[in-house]
């Protein structure tokens, strides 16, 4: 019978994933906006091309020199070469502005269609390194729901829409992670490359340093500082002087709106402070605790869930401590899967009434998180309400998952 009722569940599930993702990729790929992000970077590198800096050059207002021939056969003889009402401030760092710059020798309309492809594809391999840094014996069914869940996910599809570099940036995270205790060197340059977007790699720095992964930290920091040496040679520019420009342009982000605690109380500093000191206690607990209890003799799915649910923390406690948007939400679903397999194996001990509580937060959740665009315009929600929607699941999840590390840490030091 639960066979049964899981089978339901589980199909009901992936007809609401793949309706919810084609009706709001239709309507994003026909938006205006489409790719409003990733033209920063295409913009960017043409001026890498013509061997200008690019930070500059956003900061400046500086043109290009024309005419500009694309591989695809166009050509672009006369302003405006940038898209109207698009970005045009790369907001990374040089390792992902060099391998975006590819992007720039092909025409907007070829180069964004490429990236959208590729970052769809980024969003499917997500999924599947999420499932495995879980568990080392995954079914078809946990493949499935994991790359439906996530490209259901408003995050996913709000990347997608703007082109953001979030997913290529997880899937760096991820696989970092995945590859700390396999290889070194192939972890350190998905690290260094995602390090790009610091606010979103930052949960997995602070989880590979309390692992004491000292050697795949340095590796990835080189990887961003002869990244900074290569803009600088290829745009006759001191690595110094772009590293100065780039933090020019951090300042601009601090202050804006996101999902992040802070955006709600930009001129109450005080609230802000005690918010943050609030969630950062609990972190400080964890880390104390996780660094005791992982040398305790525990079984591989044991230890998995419980790095993982270590994960989730310092994922969620970055998400609502730091500028970020709502595509940057999309490691959220480390914490789906940290209750989805705790409840598998059963590592808490939870009684039937607490797998039912914890079962209607589960879906609470991902009703939430994986919303169609579609039914909020239906909706017509008041401004705002969106984000203090996405917060609120955010800081719900990170007292459950510090609740059950909590329990889990009481039983294994009870042993």
């Amino acid at each position: 019978m639960n066979i049964l009722k899981n089978n339901i569940l589980y199909s009901l599930f992936f007809v609401y994933a793949i309706i919810t993702f084609s009706v709001d990729a239709y309507t994003f790929v026909r938006s205006a906006f489409f790719g409003v992000d990733f033209h920063s970077y295409w913009y960017a590198g043409h001026f890498v091309r013509q061997g200008t800096d690019p930070y500059f050059a956003a900061i400046h207002g500086i043109s290009l020199q024309l005419p500009i021939t694309y591989i695809d056969g166009n050509l672009v003889s006369h302003e405006p070469v940038a898209q109207p009402d698009l970005m045009r401030v790369p907001a990374n760092t040089a390792p992902i502005v060099l391998l975006l710059t590819i992007f720039a020798f092909f025409s907007w309309h070829h180069a964004v269609w490429i990236w959208f492809l590729l970052n769809t594809l980024f969003a499917i391999l997500n999924a599947i390194v999420i499932v495995k840094l879980f568990t080392n014996k995954p079914s078809i069914i946990h493949y499935l729901l994991s790359i439906l869940l996530f490209l259901s996910l408003f995050s996913t599809k709000s990347a997608l829409h703007t082109g953001q570099t979030t997913l290529i940036v997880s899937l760096l995270m991820f696989l970092a992670v995945l590859f700390a205790e396999r290889n070194v060197f192939v972890a350190g340059i998905a690290l260094g490359i995602a390090l790009s977007k610091y606010s979103l790699s930052l949960p997995v720095i602070l989880f590979l340093w309390f692992k004491r992964k000292y050697s795949l930290i340095s590796i990835a920091a080189l990887v961003q500082i002869l990244s900074a040496f290569v803009l600088a040679w290829l745009t006759n520019t001191s690595p110094f002087v772009i590293i100065i420009e780039y933090l020019t342009m951090i300042a601009a982000h601090i202050s804006q709106s996101g999902i992040h605690l802070a955006s709600y109380f930009v001129k109450n500093n005080i609230i802000v402070i005690i918010l943050t000191i609030g969630i950062t206690i609990p972190m400080l607990l964890v880390v104390h605790y996780w660094t005791q209890i992982r040398s305790f003799n525990l079984l591989e799915e044991q230890r998995q869930l419980l790095d993982m649910n270590v994960l989730a923390l310092f994922n969620l406690h970055t998400l609502l401590s730091f500028y970020h948007r709502e595509y940057d939400a999309v490691i959220w679903i480390i914490s789906f899967f940290v209750l989805f397999f705790g409840l598998k194996i059963n590592v808490w001990n939870v009684s039937q009434y607490g797998k039912i509580i914890i079962s209607v937060l589960m879906f609470l959740s991902v009703l939430w998180m994986a919303r169609a665009e579609i039914l909020l315009s239906l909706l017509r929600m008041p401004s705002g309400i969106e984000n203090i929607l996405t917060t609120t699941v955010l800081f719900v999840n990170f007292m459950v998952i510090f609740f059950f590390f909590y329990r889990t840490k009481t039983k294994i030091t009870s042993l």
